[in-house]
């Protein structure tokens, strides 16, 4: 074969990674400081974690406190449960991390940004991987659902070009979660499942074939989750650990009573970020 066509395909391979390389996003800088105390996770650090980072706009991300795993469930949009191998440190060690992007990029345009931030400065690589795992699927109960259709006008919608609606408005869309309540107006089933699935510790299917908007105010005991608490002598709001919720019922009990919902186990595939490789950052 015409050794003129060897270099000249080498030349292309050479051409494409150096192309590649140009256009992979990144952030224009990038601090990431250690924290000195170690972080404790659990559903509720993982919530405010992505948050945060869903509110990040106009080129700018920060994460204050947040661990690894915290920083991985914020670049790829998973659940921890979907998260498989890494060290130990992942879900301990804490991190300051502050990064501008050219221009407004969105927090949506920034998340591939910060999976080449945690590539650099992590030496993290993974793998995707689907796994026949224990899941949950969601379905109605004999006696029929306790959710209805979210009636016209019971909530705002948010508007972008207009003043921010009065505190404690009841806002159309999104929900907020505390330690032992699910609290949303005008949300749909899949809204609904990724909040669950955060408090289950498991993929929830959704078996319901409900359709419509809802408004939901779920409470149950934290304690009695994976995703709950994460640790029995964790402080409730009256600093009293689980004794402050030993009223509330099992978030399996809390869904068939409040909403006629029930929780099924079963086995179903589930795709997973198998973490091959990671190292403590580099220095700024």
């Amino acid at each position: 074969m015409d050794r003129r066509f060897w270099f000249a395909a080498i030349a292309a391979v050479a051409l494409l990674a150096a192309q590649s390389n140009q256009t992979r996003p990144e952030f224009e800088v990038a601090s990431i400081k250690p924290f000195p105390h170690p972080v404790t996770e659990n559903s509720m650090t993982y919530n405010a974690w992505m948050s945060m980072a869903r509110s990040s706009s106009h080129g700018r991300f920060e994460l204050p406190m947040v661990t690894l795993k915290g920083l991985i469930l914020t670049a790829y949009g998973v659940n921890d449960f979907q998260i498989v191998g890494g060290p130990s440190w992942m879900d301990s060690d804490g991190f300051d991390v502050v990064a501008k992007a050219v221009g407004n990029a969105t927090y949506a345009q920034m998340k591939p940004m910060l999976q080449s931030l945690l590539a650099d400065r992590f030496k993290l690589t993974l793998h995707r991987e689907t796994r026949e795992l224990q899941v949950y699927e969601l379905a109605v109960t004999k006696g029929g659902p306790k959710i209805a259709p979210t009636k016209a006008g019971s909530c705002i919608a948010l508007d972008p070009g207009s003043p921010p609606p009065p505190l404690g408005s009841k806002i159309c869309g999104g929900i907020a979660r505390r330690f032992y309540e699910l609290t949303g107006y005008a949300i749909t089933m899949p809204e609904f499942l990724d909040n669950l699935m955060a408090i289950v510790g498991r993929t929830v299917i959704d078996k319901t074939g409900y359709k419509e908007k809802f408004d939901v105010d779920l409470k149950f005991d934290p304690c009695t989750t994976p995703g709950g608490l994460g640790g029995a002598s964790s402080p409730g709001p009256n600093s009293g650990g689980c004794a402050d919720f030993s009223a509330y019922p099992s978030i399996s009990a809390g869904l068939q009573e409040q909403l006629g919902l029930r929780l099924q186990s079963a086995k179903g595939p589930v795709e997973v970020l198998v973490i091959d490789h990671a190292e403590r950052p580099t220095k700024n």
